[in-house]
């Protein structure tokens, strides 16, 4: 019984390694077109002030490029933070409209292979400037000569992306719409509020009520059943105005089993001012090991059971035995 015992324990260890089984990530990366720096400038200014800056804008391919250049607005374009450009009057002005506010004196530039060249633009505030967040980017748009028999060309665009903060009567203001445990897969992250095993992902989607940007602190507090805490934080990122934008982190000393309450608090603005989400309850239990352990525990105590009731007969027979010898006697 006990080499039986012995040997269903051993099983138990040896199982997890064949049910997670662990596999490199392997990536690529190629270098062609231009590189910037910097990829993007933050400005706090009064109405009718100007300034200056500078783009350090390099060939990484091994062809010349020919750029164009261009000032456009950009909005939020989803909640994971990519901006969407608006490309000339075609796609219409934003209420954060920034880029009548830049000026340049070069439409074009020419950059060998390899070369690093600097670039200046200007922004002027008027007098008048609206206060609150105004977003805009100063584009690259390159292409080479076609090359060969194929007639292929490369092209494509890069910028650089500013953020202006008129200062004035601004409105910070912003909530915490949803917030919620999740577990990763391939096709990314699924609500859940039952984990086999740690780690823990969470995600948080948060709006910008306000008429300016800001890089929220969010931090989560994860509570035991006995009470003890733990603290997580979220990434600082800039939420645009009148726009939601996705945070996630990972608990990823999260204890083996048990039930957890989490609530998260992102706090925004010059004035610190937080937000609050609702509690959640999520559990982490290894259901897998739960089952062979409670087979194992089934198996354990029928033989003990089937243990316990032989020796009672044994003993019963003993003292039948003993009791019929008295009697002759």
């Amino acid at each position: 019984m006990k080499k039986r015992a012995c040997l269903l324990l051993c099983a138990i260890m040896f199982i997890p390694a064949f049910i997670f089984p662990s596999s490199p990530i392997l990536g690529q990366n190629s270098k062609t077109g231009l590189q910037l720096s910097p990829i993007s400038y933050e400005v706090e200014a009064n109405p009718g002030e100007s300034f200056v800056k500078e783009i350090k804008i390099t060939n990484v391919s091994d062809k010349k490029l020919k750029t164009d250049i261009s000032a456009e607005d950009f909005i939020a374009g989803g909640e994971k933070g990519e901006p969407k450009i608006l490309v000339g009057e075609e796609e219409g002005s934003s209420k954060w409209s920034l880029r009548h506010w830049i000026r340049f004196n070069q439409a074009q530039l020419e950059l060998d292979k390899k070369e690093t060249k600097s670039f200046y633009f200007n922004i002027k505030i008027p007098e008048d400037a609206e206060p609150g967040g105004h977003y805009g980017v100063v584009r690259f748009t390159y292409s080479t000569p076609q090359t060969g028999d194929s007639g292929v060309a490369l092209s494509g665009s890069i910028g650089c992306l500013v953020l202006v903060k008129v200062k004035g009567d601004v409105k910070e203001t912003g909530e915490i719409v949803e917030f919620y445990p999740a577990k990763f897969l391939e096709s990314g992250l699924k609500k859940t509020t039952f984990f086999e095993k740690g780690p823990v992902d969470f995600e948080l989607r948060f709006k910008n009520t306000g008429n300016v940007h800001y890089k929220p602190k969010g931090t989560i507090e994860i509570t035991t059943l006995l009470s003890r805490k733990y603290k997580i934080a979220f990434d600082e990122r800039n939420v645009l105005p009148d726009s939601i934008r996705k945070f996630d982190t990972q608990w990823k000393e999260a204890p083996s089993f048990g039930r957890f309450t989490a609530q998260a608090t992102m706090e925004y603005g010059d004035k610190n001012v937080s937000s609050k989400s609702d509690k959640i309850v999520f559990y982490i239990f290894p259901w897998k090991i739960g089952i062979i352990a409670s087979i194992i525990f089934v198996a354990l105590s029928i033989l003990i059971w089937r243990q316990i009731t032989l020796s009672r007969k044994i003993r019963m027979m003993e003292t039948g035995k003993t009791r019929r010898k008295r009697r002759k006697h």
